[in-house]
């Protein structure tokens, strides 16, 4: 089991431990709630949140362990980015089969035009098209790396 854990992708582990922090300080939280305040009610929802947080991150692990997913990788051709505060919203990326857009969730700095970026998404991820592109909107991780 070792062996399998040690091949799921650093992208993808980095977000299983991100989950599992997340899920952790939730724990730690309902727990101070439970103790400060005496009502479990109350620390419901953080309890709710930690259960739901860690078993997304064991599912996550488990899928990178067994090898339920899947690494499109290609140049970044375009990056859209918002109007008003010039965020980055979409980065469309140049693969095999055509381009692909992917929204970006989090803010970063160092997407641009030329980056070769990998996307670890699920097997199951559905890819729909608009306009001659292809779009996914659920993926587990992305990395990037420059080739200059």
């Amino acid at each position: 089991m070792k062996g399998k854990l040690r091949s799921v992708p650093k992208p993808m582990m980095t977000q299983v431990w991100m989950r599992f922090l997340i899920g952790g300080l939730s724990f730690i939280l309902a727990v101070l709630i439970l103790v400060i305040a005496k009502d479990f009610v109350l620390s419901l929802p953080c309890w709710m949140l930690a259960l739901f947080i860690v078993l997304n991150g064991c599912i996550l692990l488990y899928n990178g362990a067994i090898g339920s997913y899947v690494v499109v990788n290609g140049p970044c051709v375009e990056v859209e980015r918002s109007r008003l505060l010039k965020r980055i919203k979409a980065v469309i990326i140049q693969t095999d089969k055509g381009k692909l857009k992917i929204p970006i969730r989090k803010k970063s700095k160092r997407i641009y035009e030329g980056v070769d970026i990998n996307i670890y998404m699920s097997a199951k991820s559905r890819i729909y098209t608009k306009d001659n592109l292809m779009i996914v909107f659920e993926y587990y991780a992305i990395s990037l790396f420059s080739t200059k």
